[in-house]
Parts: structure tokens; C-alpha cells; sequence
């Protein structure tokens, strides 16, 4: 057992612990280096956490449509529990994703990607989701959030005006296919996406334009990106139409979709 303070190896066993959450003991061991004591709880990141054993409990139930306060009654715990747990969780998804990316370990050769529309807090502070897919196997390449242009008839054009200077929506895409190019094998990709003039402009301003492709009210070529989009309004709570849970914070609804790639992807976290 390797001592996570002084990395050394020349270690031996001191005893057991006792553990407060369980009736299970736990090995101690002793630095023959340092004098210090741990255990194989002692390198891990969820050390010192409560109640560890609600971290996979809180990511599957919140990745099939439940809320946070939802889970907080089904789990019996408090909801500042299930919202602390919630962040350490996306943020370890989201580190889980970009290790797989970078170390190739999803490669494809056929994208679909598409744009699903959304709103923080009111329709009127519209939001948009770039997502990306590998088809064959329905694995998430990447779903990146950002503010789109408001479409409310019922809002005068001065604050259309006024909110179009803080849309992103290219650097979105651009973040997007930045993390998709990582997965591409360069020789033979194609890009697909729907016939939508604005996404093939974007798309090809950042990626080769040889490589898009697109496809004007063709349902069965763009089955997999649509039926991947229709699972994410139904399994992410913040997404379902006409519901009480809505987003309140653009950054929570990106962890949240964190989540469900770790979910969808079958990441071991």
C-alpha cells in the first residue's frame, strides 16, 4: 500500500478503524517514512466526504427525470445534501469526458449534430444546447449551452435588441466542434445535421465545409440525433416541457448535461 503523503511503498499494516457509517472495519496502515497513518480511503477524491453512497444514487436518479428536491425525499436527505453532491458529481462527469476525448477513446467517423432551444428562468431569456453524437452508438460527443436570440413576439424589439449583444451561439458551436474534431479520424468524417441554413453556415466556418452535410425535412437519416434529443426532454427534469422544473442558472444546466453524458456513455465514476 503506497502512503499518499510521502509515495512510499515501505508500509505495514497498523490495525483497523472503526467506521461510523457502517458496522465494516476498515484496515489501517503506517509510513514507515513519514510515521503518518491512512487508509484506502485516504487517496480517494470522496474522502472526508457524508455519505459518499448517495453520489451514484443522486446521478442516476437526477439523470431520469427526477428533480434535486425529488430525489432529496426519496433518498430522505437534505436538498443543500443533493445540490453539494450534485456539483462534486458533474464536475467529476465532466473530467471523466474530456479524459476519454483526449485519450482517443472514442473515435468515429460519422457525426450527426443539432441545436435544441431551451430557457433560463423565462421564455424570454432563451437558451440553446449544440449537441453532437456519435450515430452508431449514440454516445455524446458534446452538448454545450449557450444564449441564443429571442423569438417572443410579445417583447418589444429594443430588448431583443439589447439581449442579441450577449448571445454566443457561434462560440457555443465552436466549443462544440472543438471537442468533436478530437474524436474524428481526419481522413473520412462527415458531418451531418438537418437543413437549417444557420447551422451549415456556422458549421462551416469552423469545420471543412467538405465534411457537412445536410438533409431538409429527412427524418429517417436524422433518426438518431432527434431520438437522442427527445431522450434528453424526458430523462433531464430541466428540459421537459410544460413542467415545474425549469433552469434558473445557464452553469447548472451545463452540469446537468454533464451528468447525462457520464450516464449515457456508461462512465464509471
Amino acid at each position: 500500500m503506497k502512503c499518499p503523503n510521502y509515495l512510499s511503498e515501505n508500509t505495514i499494516k497498523k490495525g483497523h478503524l472503526k467506521n461510523n457509517k457502517n458496522s465494516h472495519p476498515i484496515k489501517r496502515y503506517q509510513c514507515k517514512e513519514c510515521s503518518k497513518t491512512f487508509t484506502n480511503n485516504t487517496s480517494k477524491d470522496t474522502f472526508l466526504q457524508k455519505r459518499p453512497d448517495l453520489n451514484h444514487k443522486i446521478l442516476v436518479l437526477y439523470c431520469e427525470g427526477n428533480t434535486l428536491r425529488g430525489i432529496a425525499r426519496i433518498l430522505k436527505t437534505t436538498y443543500k445534501t443533493v445540490v453539494r453532491k450534485f456539483k462534486f458529481m458533474a464536475h467529476k462527469a465532466r473530467e471523466m469526458h474530456l479524459k476519454q476525448i483526449d485519450n482517443k477513446e472514442i473515435v468515429t467517423t460519422y457525426v450527426q449534430f443539432d441545436e435544441m432551444e431551451t430557457f433560463e428562468t423565462k421564455k424570454t431569456r432563451p437558451l440553446g444546447i449544440e449537441l453532437a453524437i456519435r450515430a452508431k452508438t449514440c454516445e455524446i460527443l458534446s452538448a454545450r449551452v449557450c444564449r441564443i436570440p429571442m423569438k417572443a413576439h410579445s417583447v418589444s424589439p429594443r430588448i431583443k435588441n439589447e439581449y442579441k449583444k450577449v448571445t454566443n451561439r457561434k462560440e457555443g458551436m465552436t466549443d462544440m466542434f472543438l471537442e468533436v474534431s478530437k474524436c474524428l479520424d481526419a481522413d473520412r468524417s462527415t458531418l451531418v445535421c438537418d437543413g437549417l441554413k444557420e447551422n451549415v453556415t456556422i458549421a462551416s466556418d469552423i469545420c471543412d465545409e467538405s465534411l457537412i452535410q445536410s438533409y431538409s425535412d429527412d427524418y429517417g437519416k436524422l433518426w438518431k440525433i432527434n431520438h437522442t434529443c427527445a431522450k434528453l426532454r424526458h430523462h433531464l427534469s430541466r428540459l421537459t416541457r410544460k413542467t415545474w422544473a425549469t433552469t434558473k442558472r445557464m452553469e447548472r444546466l451545463q452540469m446537468h448535461l454533464d451528468l447525462f453524458i457520464a450516464h449515457q456513455n456508461g462512465y464509471i465514476l
